[in-house]
C-alpha cells in the first residue's frame, strides 16, 4: 500500500486536508509507529512532501498489513463491539 494512500484512511484525510498545516508530520508519526522506522530517517530518506516516495518497498507490505487489520476490526466491531478489547486481552502476556 502506497504511503499517502495509508495516511488518508487513517487519518481519514481527503487531498485538502493533505495540505493542512501539521498533516505530513501526523503522517511521519503514524508510518514511525507502524513500521519502526525513527522519524528522522522518514523525514530525510523518504522523500517530501505526503507521497515518500522513495520509501523502500518492503514497507508497503507493512502498511498494507496494518491496514488489513485496522479493516477487519472495524468490520467487526460493527457487529461485536466488544471485539477490539478481546483482542487486546487475548494478547497481554500472562503473568
Amino acid at each position: 500500500m502506497e504511503p499517502q494512500e495509508f495516511c488518508r484512511r487513517w487519518l481519514n484525510a481527503d487531498q485538502e486536508m493533505e495540505s493542512a498545516r501539521g498533516y505530513r508530520s501526523k503522517c511521519v508519526d503514524l508510518l514511525s509507529q507502524v513500521t519502526g522506522i525513527d522519524r528522522e530517517t522518514i523525514n530525510s530518506k523518504w522523500g517530501a512532501g505526503v507521497k515518500f516516495a522513495k520509501m523502500p518497498k518492503q514497507y508497503q507490505k507493512t502498511l498494507a498489513y496494518a491496514d488489513m487489520i485496522r479493516e477487519m476490526l472495524a468490520s467487526g466491531a460493527k457487529s461485536h463491539p466488544d471485539i477490539l478489547d478481546m483482542v487486546m486481552q487475548y494478547l497481554k502476556p500472562s503473568r
